[in-house]
Protein backbone atom coordinates (compact mmCIF):
# COMPACT_ATOMS: atom_id res chain seq x y z
CA UNK A 1 0.00 0.00 0.00
CA UNK A 2 1.42 3.39 -0.95
CA UNK A 3 2.07 6.23 1.44
CA UNK A 4 -0.53 8.98 1.39
CA UNK A 5 0.84 12.09 -0.27
CA UNK A 6 -2.05 14.50 0.34
CA UNK A 7 -1.47 16.19 2.73
CA UNK A 8 2.28 16.20 1.94
CA UNK A 9 4.72 14.27 4.15
CA UNK A 10 7.85 16.18 5.05
CA UNK A 11 11.32 14.88 5.79
CA UNK A 12 11.18 14.27 9.54
CA UNK A 13 8.87 13.11 12.30
CA UNK A 14 7.29 15.89 14.34
CA UNK A 15 5.29 14.66 17.31
CA UNK A 16 3.24 17.59 18.63
CA UNK A 17 4.11 17.76 22.31
CA UNK A 18 0.94 19.57 23.46
CA UNK A 19 -0.03 19.59 27.12
CA UNK A 20 -3.18 17.66 27.89
CA UNK A 21 -4.97 20.45 29.81
CA UNK A 22 -8.40 20.33 31.41
CA UNK A 23 -10.14 22.77 29.08
CA UNK A 24 -13.61 22.18 30.43
CA UNK A 25 -12.51 22.77 34.01
CA UNK A 26 -10.57 25.92 33.21
CA UNK A 27 -13.22 27.52 31.02
CA UNK A 28 -16.14 26.65 33.21
CA UNK A 29 -14.23 27.90 36.24
CA UNK A 30 -13.64 31.22 34.49
CA UNK A 31 -17.34 31.37 33.67
CA UNK A 32 -18.27 30.79 37.26
CA UNK A 33 -18.72 27.02 37.39
CA UNK A 34 -17.14 25.65 40.55
CA UNK A 35 -17.03 21.99 39.49
CA UNK A 36 -15.51 20.09 36.57
CA UNK A 37 -17.72 17.47 34.92
CA UNK A 38 -16.51 13.87 35.17
CA UNK A 39 -14.28 12.91 32.28
CA UNK A 40 -15.49 10.06 30.12
CA UNK A 41 -13.14 7.12 29.60
CA UNK A 42 -12.98 5.99 25.95
CA UNK A 43 -14.80 2.71 25.39
CA UNK A 44 -12.39 1.19 22.83
CA UNK A 45 -8.69 1.42 22.03
CA UNK A 46 -7.43 0.47 18.55
CA UNK A 47 -3.92 -1.02 18.53
CA UNK A 48 -1.44 -2.17 15.90
CA UNK A 49 1.49 -4.60 16.13
CA UNK A 50 4.14 -5.06 13.48
CA UNK A 51 3.63 -8.74 12.69
CA UNK A 52 1.00 -11.40 13.11
CA UNK A 53 0.74 -13.92 15.92
CA UNK A 54 2.75 -17.07 15.31
CA UNK A 55 0.13 -19.18 17.10
CA UNK A 56 -2.86 -18.94 19.42
CA UNK A 57 -1.29 -21.57 21.68
CA UNK A 58 0.36 -19.80 24.67
CA UNK A 59 2.75 -22.74 25.22
CA UNK A 60 3.94 -23.12 21.63
CA UNK A 61 6.06 -20.03 21.04
CA UNK A 62 8.82 -17.73 22.25
CA UNK A 63 7.62 -14.76 20.18
CA UNK A 64 7.39 -11.25 21.64
CA UNK A 65 4.27 -10.03 19.80
CA UNK A 66 2.39 -13.27 20.42
CA UNK A 67 3.33 -13.20 24.09
CA UNK A 68 2.31 -9.55 24.46
CA UNK A 69 -1.15 -10.01 22.94
CA UNK A 70 -1.92 -13.30 24.68
CA UNK A 71 -0.74 -11.87 28.03
CA UNK A 72 -4.04 -10.00 28.28
CA UNK A 73 -5.94 -13.29 27.95
CA UNK A 74 -3.75 -15.70 29.93
CA UNK A 75 -1.91 -15.46 33.23
CA UNK A 76 0.81 -17.47 34.94
CA UNK A 77 1.44 -18.45 38.54
CA UNK A 78 3.84 -15.53 39.01
CA UNK A 79 5.02 -12.45 37.16
CA UNK A 80 8.59 -11.22 36.85
CA UNK A 81 10.20 -8.18 35.28
CA UNK A 82 13.82 -6.99 35.25
CA UNK A 83 14.82 -5.11 38.36
CA UNK A 84 11.70 -6.15 40.33
CA UNK A 85 10.82 -8.92 42.72
CA UNK A 86 8.76 -11.85 41.54
CA UNK A 87 5.10 -11.08 42.16
CA UNK A 88 2.40 -13.62 43.02
CA UNK A 89 -0.31 -14.00 40.42
CA UNK A 90 -2.41 -17.19 40.32
CA UNK A 91 -0.14 -18.60 43.02
CA UNK A 92 -0.59 -16.56 46.18
CA UNK A 93 2.42 -18.04 48.00
CA UNK A 94 5.17 -20.67 47.77
CA UNK A 95 7.84 -22.35 49.89
CA UNK A 96 10.96 -24.43 49.23
CA UNK A 97 11.15 -27.30 51.77
CA UNK A 98 14.46 -28.39 50.22
CA UNK A 99 16.66 -27.64 47.21
CA UNK A 100 14.60 -29.88 44.91
CA UNK A 101 11.05 -29.07 46.04
CA UNK A 102 8.74 -26.11 45.50
CA UNK A 103 5.29 -26.00 47.11
CA UNK A 104 2.65 -23.58 45.84
CA UNK A 105 -0.75 -22.49 47.09
CA UNK A 106 -3.29 -21.25 44.55
CA UNK A 107 -5.12 -17.97 44.90
CA UNK A 108 -8.74 -18.89 45.78
CA UNK A 109 -11.74 -17.73 43.79
CA UNK A 110 -10.04 -17.24 40.41
CA UNK A 111 -12.17 -18.15 37.39
CA UNK A 112 -11.51 -18.80 33.74
CA UNK A 113 -13.38 -16.77 31.14
CA UNK A 114 -15.88 -19.64 30.75
CA UNK A 115 -16.82 -19.29 34.43
CA UNK A 116 -15.04 -22.43 35.69
CA UNK A 117 -12.92 -22.02 38.82
CA UNK A 118 -9.18 -22.59 38.45
CA UNK A 119 -8.09 -25.80 40.19
CA UNK A 120 -4.81 -27.53 40.95
CA UNK A 121 -5.64 -30.03 38.20
CA UNK A 122 -5.71 -27.17 35.68
CA UNK A 123 -2.32 -25.93 36.88
CA UNK A 124 -0.74 -29.39 36.85
CA UNK A 125 -1.99 -30.12 33.33
CA UNK A 126 -0.82 -26.68 32.09
CA UNK A 127 2.74 -27.11 33.38
CA UNK A 128 2.94 -30.70 32.14
CA UNK A 129 1.74 -29.55 28.74
CA UNK A 130 4.40 -26.82 28.58
CA UNK A 131 7.13 -29.15 29.88
CA UNK A 132 6.47 -32.41 28.09
CA UNK A 133 4.35 -31.86 24.95
CA UNK A 134 6.33 -32.10 21.71
CA UNK A 135 4.81 -28.89 20.35
CA UNK A 136 5.78 -26.78 23.33
CA UNK A 137 8.03 -23.81 22.69
CA UNK A 138 8.81 -23.62 26.41
CA UNK A 139 10.09 -27.16 27.01
CA UNK A 140 13.76 -26.14 26.86
CA UNK A 141 13.15 -23.63 29.65
CA UNK A 142 11.59 -26.24 31.92
CA UNK A 143 13.89 -29.23 31.50
CA UNK A 144 14.80 -29.27 35.20
CA UNK A 145 11.20 -30.05 36.19
CA UNK A 146 10.93 -33.72 37.13
CA UNK A 147 7.36 -34.00 38.38
CA UNK A 148 4.38 -31.95 39.46
CA UNK A 149 1.34 -33.02 41.43
CA UNK A 150 -1.27 -32.03 44.00
CA UNK A 151 -0.37 -32.16 47.68
CA UNK A 152 -2.47 -34.83 49.46
CA UNK A 153 -3.15 -32.61 52.46
CA UNK A 154 -4.72 -29.88 50.29
CA UNK A 155 -5.32 -31.29 46.78
CA UNK A 156 -7.69 -28.53 45.68
CA UNK A 157 -5.41 -25.58 46.45
CA UNK A 158 -1.81 -26.79 46.84
CA UNK A 159 0.69 -28.59 44.61
CA UNK A 160 4.39 -29.43 44.50
CA UNK A 161 7.03 -29.28 41.78
CA UNK A 162 10.18 -31.36 42.11
CA UNK A 163 13.27 -30.75 40.00
CA UNK A 164 16.12 -32.96 38.81
CA UNK A 165 18.66 -30.60 40.39
CA UNK A 166 18.53 -27.33 42.32
CA UNK A 167 16.87 -24.84 39.98
CA UNK A 168 16.80 -21.28 41.37
CA UNK A 169 15.27 -19.89 38.15
CA UNK A 170 12.13 -22.02 38.39
CA UNK A 171 9.89 -19.12 39.40
CA UNK A 172 11.01 -16.89 36.54
CA UNK A 173 10.52 -19.76 34.07
CA UNK A 174 7.02 -20.46 35.43
CA UNK A 175 6.19 -16.83 34.64
CA UNK A 176 6.18 -17.93 30.99
CA UNK A 177 3.65 -20.75 31.51
CA UNK A 178 0.03 -19.73 30.94
CA UNK A 179 -2.51 -21.54 33.09
CA UNK A 180 -5.28 -23.00 30.92
CA UNK A 181 -8.22 -25.34 31.50
CA UNK A 182 -7.56 -29.09 31.39
CA UNK A 183 -9.74 -29.52 28.31
CA UNK A 184 -7.90 -26.82 26.40
CA UNK A 185 -8.43 -25.97 22.75
CA UNK A 186 -5.90 -23.31 21.60
CA UNK A 187 -8.23 -22.23 18.80
CA UNK A 188 -10.68 -21.07 21.49
CA UNK A 189 -8.48 -19.01 23.86
CA UNK A 190 -9.72 -19.22 27.45
CA UNK A 191 -7.64 -17.88 30.30
CA UNK A 192 -7.91 -15.86 33.50
CA UNK A 193 -6.56 -12.52 32.24
CA UNK A 194 -8.11 -9.04 32.39
CA UNK A 195 -9.45 -9.38 28.83
CA UNK A 196 -11.35 -12.25 27.27
CA UNK A 197 -10.93 -13.30 23.65
CA UNK A 198 -13.98 -12.30 21.58
CA UNK A 199 -12.83 -13.01 18.03
CA UNK A 200 -9.82 -13.15 15.77
CA UNK A 201 -7.13 -15.33 14.27
CA UNK A 202 -3.35 -15.45 14.03
CA UNK A 203 -3.48 -12.94 11.18
CA UNK A 204 -6.01 -10.71 12.89
CA UNK A 205 -7.82 -8.57 13.48
CA UNK A 206 -8.30 -9.56 17.12
CA UNK A 207 -11.03 -8.27 19.43
CA UNK A 208 -10.64 -8.43 23.22
CA UNK A 209 -13.24 -7.43 25.79
CA UNK A 210 -12.81 -6.63 29.48
CA UNK A 211 -13.45 -9.65 31.69
CA UNK A 212 -15.74 -8.43 34.43
CA UNK A 213 -15.00 -11.56 36.49
CA UNK A 214 -11.29 -10.72 36.67
CA UNK A 215 -9.88 -11.38 40.15
CA UNK A 216 -7.66 -8.26 40.31
CA UNK A 217 -8.11 -4.62 39.28
CA UNK A 218 -10.05 -4.44 36.03
CA UNK A 219 -8.96 -2.37 33.01
CA UNK A 220 -10.70 0.97 32.56
CA UNK A 221 -10.97 0.46 28.78
CA UNK A 222 -13.74 -1.99 27.87
CA UNK A 223 -12.67 -3.14 24.43
CA UNK A 224 -9.39 -3.59 22.51
CA UNK A 225 -9.14 -4.13 18.76
CA UNK A 226 -5.79 -5.27 17.36
CA UNK A 227 -4.51 -5.16 13.80
CA UNK A 228 -1.24 -6.66 12.58
CA UNK A 229 0.43 -4.27 10.16
CA UNK A 230 3.33 -5.67 8.17
CA UNK A 231 4.71 -2.48 6.64
CA UNK A 232 5.39 1.01 7.90
CA UNK A 233 3.69 2.40 4.81
CA UNK A 234 0.43 0.70 5.73
CA UNK A 235 0.84 1.85 9.32
CA UNK A 236 1.10 5.48 8.25
CA UNK A 237 -1.95 5.07 6.01
CA UNK A 238 -4.01 3.71 8.92
CA UNK A 239 -2.96 6.63 11.11
CA UNK A 240 -4.01 9.11 8.42
CA UNK A 241 -7.34 7.32 8.05
CA UNK A 242 -7.93 7.72 11.81
CA UNK A 243 -8.00 3.94 12.32
CA UNK A 244 -5.48 3.67 15.19
CA UNK A 245 -4.93 4.96 18.71
CA UNK A 246 -1.78 3.01 19.66
CA UNK A 247 1.18 1.64 17.70
CA UNK A 248 2.69 -0.93 20.06
CA UNK A 249 6.14 -0.74 18.50
CA UNK A 250 6.58 1.71 15.69
CA UNK A 251 9.23 1.32 13.02
CA UNK A 252 10.66 4.64 14.14
CA UNK A 253 13.63 4.46 11.78
CA UNK A 254 11.09 4.71 8.98
CA UNK A 255 8.69 7.10 10.70
CA UNK A 256 11.48 9.64 11.22
CA UNK A 257 11.09 10.45 7.52
CA UNK A 258 7.60 11.84 8.04
CA UNK A 259 5.78 14.77 9.57
CA UNK A 260 2.67 13.68 11.47
CA UNK A 261 1.23 17.07 12.34
CA UNK A 262 -1.61 16.49 9.87
CA UNK A 263 -2.43 13.04 11.25
CA UNK A 264 -5.77 13.11 13.11
CA UNK A 265 -5.35 13.67 16.82
CA UNK A 266 -2.31 14.52 18.91
CA UNK A 267 0.33 11.78 18.94
CA UNK A 268 3.25 11.34 21.28
CA UNK A 269 6.07 8.85 21.83
CA UNK A 270 6.40 6.94 25.09
CA UNK A 271 9.74 5.25 25.75
CA UNK A 272 10.06 2.30 28.10
CA UNK A 273 13.29 0.54 29.14
CA UNK A 274 13.50 -2.92 27.66
CA UNK A 275 16.32 -4.52 29.70
CA UNK A 276 17.95 -5.41 26.40
CA UNK A 277 21.39 -5.04 24.86
CA UNK A 278 22.26 -4.72 21.19
CA UNK A 279 25.78 -5.95 20.54
CA UNK A 280 28.27 -7.18 17.97
CA UNK A 281 29.21 -10.86 18.14
CA UNK A 282 32.67 -11.88 16.89
CA UNK A 283 33.55 -15.40 15.76
CA UNK A 284 37.04 -16.10 17.08
CA UNK A 285 37.47 -18.98 14.63
CA UNK A 286 37.68 -16.46 11.76
CA UNK A 287 40.80 -14.44 10.90
CA UNK A 288 41.60 -11.79 12.10
CA UNK A 289 38.97 -12.03 14.86
CA UNK A 290 40.94 -14.87 16.44
CA UNK A 291 43.37 -12.22 17.76
CA UNK A 292 42.31 -10.58 21.04
CA UNK A 293 44.14 -7.42 19.96
CA UNK A 294 41.89 -7.10 16.92
CA UNK A 295 38.72 -7.68 18.93
CA UNK A 296 39.85 -5.12 21.49
CA UNK A 297 40.66 -2.65 18.70
CA UNK A 298 37.17 -3.03 17.25
CA UNK A 299 35.74 -2.41 20.71
CA UNK A 300 37.86 0.70 21.30
CA UNK A 301 36.93 2.11 17.89
CA UNK A 302 33.20 2.12 18.71
CA UNK A 303 31.96 5.52 19.88
CA UNK A 304 28.67 4.33 21.30
CA UNK A 305 27.33 7.75 22.20
CA UNK A 306 27.86 9.02 18.67
CA UNK A 307 26.37 5.85 17.15
CA UNK A 308 23.18 6.38 19.14
CA UNK A 309 22.94 10.11 18.45
CA UNK A 310 23.32 9.68 14.70
CA UNK A 311 21.93 6.21 14.07
CA UNK A 312 18.86 5.87 16.29
CA UNK A 313 15.74 7.90 17.13
CA UNK A 314 16.13 10.22 20.10
CA UNK A 315 15.36 8.59 23.43
CA UNK A 316 15.38 5.06 22.05
CA UNK A 317 18.65 3.89 23.63
CA UNK A 318 21.52 4.65 26.00
CA UNK A 319 25.19 3.69 25.42
CA UNK A 320 26.06 0.23 26.71
CA UNK A 321 29.25 0.19 28.73
CA UNK A 322 28.55 -3.40 29.77
CA UNK A 323 26.86 -6.43 28.23
CA UNK A 324 24.18 -6.62 30.91
CA UNK A 325 21.89 -3.73 31.98
CA UNK A 326 22.34 -2.80 35.60
CA UNK A 327 18.80 -3.82 36.59
CA UNK A 328 19.48 -7.43 35.54
CA UNK A 329 20.56 -9.85 38.27
CA UNK A 330 24.22 -10.72 37.76
CA UNK A 331 25.31 -7.38 36.33
CA UNK A 332 28.82 -6.60 37.54
CA UNK A 333 30.17 -3.10 38.25
CA UNK A 334 33.61 -4.38 37.20
CA UNK A 335 32.46 -5.78 33.86
CA UNK A 336 32.61 -3.27 31.04
CA UNK A 337 33.58 0.38 30.68
CA UNK A 338 33.73 0.30 26.89
CA UNK A 339 34.97 3.83 26.23
CA UNK A 340 36.23 4.85 22.74
CA UNK A 341 39.95 5.28 22.05
CA UNK A 342 40.61 5.28 18.32
CA UNK A 343 44.34 6.00 18.68
CA UNK A 344 44.80 2.95 20.93
CA UNK A 345 42.69 0.88 18.56
CA UNK A 346 45.01 1.70 15.66
CA UNK A 347 48.05 0.84 17.77
CA UNK A 348 46.59 -2.59 18.51
CA UNK A 349 45.84 -3.22 14.83
CA UNK A 350 49.45 -2.35 13.99
CA UNK A 351 50.69 -4.75 16.69
CA UNK A 352 48.47 -7.50 15.29
CA UNK A 353 49.97 -6.83 11.82
CA UNK A 354 46.61 -7.15 10.04
CA UNK A 355 47.02 -6.34 6.32
CA UNK A 356 45.10 -3.29 5.16
CA UNK A 357 41.91 -4.19 3.35
CA UNK A 358 41.38 -7.44 5.27
CA UNK A 359 37.71 -8.37 4.81
CA UNK A 360 35.20 -8.71 7.64
CA UNK A 361 31.65 -9.85 6.86
CA UNK A 362 29.13 -8.02 9.08
CA UNK A 363 25.68 -9.59 9.07
CA UNK A 364 22.40 -8.64 10.71
CA UNK A 365 18.65 -9.20 10.47
CA UNK A 366 16.65 -5.97 10.20
CA UNK A 367 18.80 -3.85 12.51
CA UNK A 368 18.54 -0.07 12.04
CA UNK A 369 20.26 0.66 8.68
CA UNK A 370 21.89 3.92 9.88
CA UNK A 371 23.30 2.14 12.92
CA UNK A 372 24.64 -0.78 10.86
CA UNK A 373 26.25 1.64 8.40
CA UNK A 374 27.96 3.52 11.21
CA UNK A 375 29.28 0.33 12.84
CA UNK A 376 30.65 -0.76 9.46
CA UNK A 377 32.27 2.65 8.91
CA UNK A 378 33.82 2.46 12.38
CA UNK A 379 35.47 -0.85 11.54
CA UNK A 380 36.57 0.55 8.18
CA UNK A 381 38.36 3.34 10.06
CA UNK A 382 40.83 0.62 11.09
CA UNK A 383 41.72 0.02 7.43
CA UNK A 384 39.51 -3.05 7.11
CA UNK A 385 37.09 -3.89 4.32
CA UNK A 386 33.63 -4.46 5.75
CA UNK A 387 30.96 -6.23 3.71
CA UNK A 388 27.46 -5.78 5.18
CA UNK A 389 24.60 -8.20 4.60
CA UNK A 390 21.00 -8.00 5.83
CA UNK A 391 19.69 -11.57 5.87
CA UNK A 392 16.36 -13.23 6.82
CA UNK A 393 15.87 -14.15 10.46
CA UNK A 394 15.77 -17.89 9.87
CA UNK A 395 19.05 -17.84 7.92
CA UNK A 396 20.63 -15.46 10.40
CA UNK A 397 19.93 -17.58 13.47
CA UNK A 398 20.84 -20.78 11.67
CA UNK A 399 24.26 -19.31 10.92
CA UNK A 400 24.68 -18.24 14.52
CA UNK A 401 23.61 -21.68 15.67
CA UNK A 402 26.05 -23.57 13.45
CA UNK A 403 28.91 -21.10 13.91
CA UNK A 404 29.15 -20.17 10.23
CA UNK A 405 28.74 -16.46 10.86
CA UNK A 406 31.68 -14.05 11.24
CA UNK A 407 30.70 -10.68 12.75
CA UNK A 408 27.04 -10.04 13.52
CA UNK A 409 24.78 -7.48 15.17
CA UNK A 410 21.94 -8.76 17.32
CA UNK A 411 19.87 -7.88 20.36
CA UNK A 412 19.32 -9.87 23.55
CA UNK A 413 16.28 -9.30 25.76
CA UNK A 414 16.78 -10.23 29.41
CA UNK A 415 13.18 -11.36 29.79
CA UNK A 416 13.74 -13.08 33.12
CA UNK A 417 15.71 -10.22 34.67
CA UNK A 418 18.65 -12.58 35.09
CA UNK A 419 21.98 -12.98 33.26
CA UNK A 420 21.86 -16.79 33.23
CA UNK A 421 19.81 -17.19 30.09
CA UNK A 422 22.30 -15.12 28.08
CA UNK A 423 25.30 -16.94 29.52
CA UNK A 424 23.80 -20.39 29.03
CA UNK A 425 22.69 -19.81 25.44
CA UNK A 426 25.26 -17.37 24.04
CA UNK A 427 28.45 -17.97 26.05
CA UNK A 428 28.67 -21.53 27.40
CA UNK A 429 30.64 -24.02 25.28
CA UNK A 430 28.39 -25.91 22.89
CA UNK A 431 26.69 -28.80 24.66
CA UNK A 432 23.60 -29.75 22.61
CA UNK A 433 22.68 -32.60 24.93
CA UNK A 434 22.20 -30.17 27.80
CA UNK A 435 20.86 -27.38 25.56
CA UNK A 436 23.81 -25.14 26.46
CA UNK A 437 25.70 -22.87 24.08
CA UNK A 438 23.10 -23.41 21.36
CA UNK A 439 23.42 -19.79 20.15
CA UNK A 440 27.13 -19.39 20.79
CA UNK A 441 28.22 -18.32 17.33
CA UNK A 442 31.56 -16.98 18.57
CA UNK A 443 33.36 -20.33 18.76
CA UNK A 444 34.63 -19.33 22.20
CA UNK A 445 35.11 -21.99 24.88
CA UNK A 446 36.58 -21.74 28.37
CA UNK A 447 36.22 -24.59 30.94
CA UNK A 448 36.45 -22.23 33.94
CA UNK A 449 33.79 -19.97 32.45
CA UNK A 450 31.57 -23.01 31.86
CA UNK A 451 31.96 -24.03 35.52
CA UNK A 452 30.85 -20.59 36.69
CA UNK A 453 27.80 -20.72 34.41
CA UNK A 454 26.94 -24.28 35.51
CA UNK A 455 27.32 -23.32 39.17
CA UNK A 456 25.01 -20.33 38.77
CA UNK A 457 22.47 -22.60 37.08
CA UNK A 458 21.99 -24.66 40.25
CA UNK A 459 23.09 -22.41 43.13
CA UNK A 460 20.19 -21.56 45.44
CA UNK A 461 22.01 -19.11 47.73
CA UNK A 462 21.54 -15.68 46.04
CA UNK A 463 24.85 -14.22 47.20
CA UNK A 464 26.90 -17.14 45.89
CA UNK A 465 24.89 -17.23 42.69
CA UNK A 466 25.50 -13.53 42.12
CA UNK A 467 29.22 -14.15 42.53
CA UNK A 468 29.23 -16.88 39.88
CA UNK A 469 27.32 -14.72 37.40
CA UNK A 470 29.58 -11.73 37.93
CA UNK A 471 32.72 -13.81 37.54
CA UNK A 472 31.35 -15.24 34.28
CA UNK A 473 30.41 -11.84 32.88
CA UNK A 474 33.76 -10.31 33.78
CA UNK A 475 35.49 -13.16 31.94
CA UNK A 476 33.28 -12.67 28.87
CA UNK A 477 34.01 -8.95 28.83
CA UNK A 478 37.75 -9.58 28.95
CA UNK A 479 37.54 -11.99 26.01
CA UNK A 480 35.82 -9.33 23.83
CA UNK A 481 33.69 -11.94 22.04
CA UNK A 482 30.68 -9.63 22.35
CA UNK A 483 30.92 -5.86 22.00
CA UNK A 484 27.91 -4.06 23.57
CA UNK A 485 26.57 -1.05 21.67
CA UNK A 486 23.43 0.15 23.43
CA UNK A 487 20.74 -0.71 25.92
CA UNK A 488 17.48 -0.09 24.12
CA UNK A 489 14.17 1.37 25.12
CA UNK A 490 10.92 0.27 23.54
CA UNK A 491 9.01 3.11 21.92
CA UNK A 492 5.31 3.12 21.28
CA UNK A 493 3.11 5.76 19.65
CA UNK A 494 0.01 6.92 21.50
CA UNK A 495 -2.74 9.24 20.46
CA UNK A 496 -4.10 11.36 23.27
CA UNK A 497 -5.67 10.63 25.68
CA UNK A 498 -3.96 7.21 25.72
CA UNK A 499 -0.66 6.34 27.34
CA UNK A 500 0.86 3.27 28.98
CA UNK A 501 1.76 1.76 32.33
CA UNK A 502 5.55 1.84 32.22
CA UNK A 503 7.48 -1.29 33.09
CA UNK A 504 10.84 -2.70 32.03
CA UNK A 505 10.18 -5.34 29.43
CA UNK A 506 9.72 -5.89 25.75
CA UNK A 507 6.44 -5.43 23.88
CA UNK A 508 3.54 -3.31 25.08
CA UNK A 509 0.70 -5.51 26.36
CA UNK A 510 -2.90 -4.44 25.65
CA UNK A 511 -3.91 -4.22 29.31
CA UNK A 512 -1.07 -1.73 29.89
CA UNK A 513 -2.81 0.90 27.75
CA UNK A 514 -4.53 3.45 29.97
CA UNK A 515 -6.14 6.86 29.67
CA UNK A 516 -4.17 9.85 30.92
Amino acid sequence: MGVRTDPPLRSRLLIPLLLWFATACVLTSLMGCGRCPARQVPDTVRMAYTHTLVTLDPHAHNDGVTGAVLASVYQALVEVEPGAIIRPMLAQQWTTPDDLSWRFELRPGVHFHNGAEVTVDDVVSSIRRARFDSGSGLADLLTSIKEIGALPENPLQAFEITTEAPFPLLLSRLAMVAIVPQAFDPSQPIGTGPYRWVSGSQRGPVVLERWDGFWAEKPTIRKVTIDFVATDEELIEMMFRDELDVVAKAGLDYLLQFDLEDVPGVWHVVSNPAAATTMVGLNIQAYPLNDIRVRTALDLALDRRMLIQLGLPEGSAVPALSLVPEEVFGASPRAGNHMPDLAKARELMAEADVPKGTVIHLQHARVSPPLVAMVADTFRSLDMTVEVEDIPYEVYYRRIGDGSIEAYIFGWNFLFGDASEFLESMVHSRDPGRRLGILNGTGYSDPLLDRWIDSARHEVVPERRLGYLRSALESVEEARIYLPIYHSARQALFREPYTMIRRPGSWLRPFEVVVE
